[in-house]
């Protein structure tokens, strides 16, 4: 069976980390974040590249649905139900079943005033299974 999952949580959550044991090969994880590195593979934040990066990730998972890869993860912090909608469509384009995952760990290494923030926003999913590593 074909299958999508969608990561989801607040930065430190662990999504990362719980993506990478879902799947056999790494690029098989589909992040906006890995679009935020700059040459020397050092992640650096641009607000005004956030669209593009999210827009690269989401083409990403297309062209794996294409190619018929059976297990494709892809790990944002989908504050909102509403953020991860087109995976979904897109997964029943391409016939593939969803699990959606909510990471629920905190890392400290974040900032908090940002995390908090994020915190209130956070839309819970009743469809979601929880992971708190």
């Amino acid at each position: 069976m074909k299958t999508l999952y969608i990561i989801r949580g607040l930065p430190g959550s662990g999504k990362s980390q719980f993506a990478r044991k879902l799947v056999s090969r790494e690029e098989f994880v589909f992040e906006a974040n890995k679009y935020m590195l700059d040459e020397n593979g050092n992640y650096k934040y641009q607000a005004s590249k956030l669209a593009f990066c999210h827009n690269k990730c989401f083409d990403n998972v297309k062209y794996a649905m294409i190619y018929g890869v059976d297990k494709i993860v892809v790990a944002n912090t989908f504050i909102r139900k509403n953020d991860y909608n087109r995976y979904i469509n897109l997964a029943n384009k391409f016939q593939y079943d969803v699990r959606i995952i909510t990471c629920k760990r905190f890392d400290p290494q974040f900032r908090k005033d940002v995390v908090n923030r994020m915190k209130k926003e956070f839309q819970t999913d009743s469809n979601s299974f929880i992971h708190i590593a």
